[in-house]
């Protein structure tokens, strides 16, 4: 869950979640969310992909390697070519 806007609590423990942090949450099926002066989430689950994870900017690829092509793309406009 990534808070948008606002504060929260989350679950039994009450573990407070800020404007702009990410909260991981553990296997279940049910959510327990509160705030005393509203809050907006992004609230997102999947499963693991078990995949390495390379991010720089706005770009997430695998590895450095991939990284370093994409950039390279994004900046001669080959990223864009459809």
């Amino acid at each position: 869950m990534y808070l948008l806007e606002g504060t929260s609590r989350l679950g039994p423990s009450e573990t407070r979640v800020s404007e702009g942090q990410l909260a991981v949450l553990g296997p279940g099926n049910v959510v327990s969310i509160a705030s005393d002066v509203g809050g907006r989430m992004l609230l997102l689950s999947a499963e693991p992909i078990g995949e390495p994870v390379a991010r720089r900017g706005p770009f997430v690829m695998n590895t450095e390697e991939e990284l370093d092509r994409a950039i390279d793309d994004y900046r001669t406009g080959r990223l864009l070519d459809g």
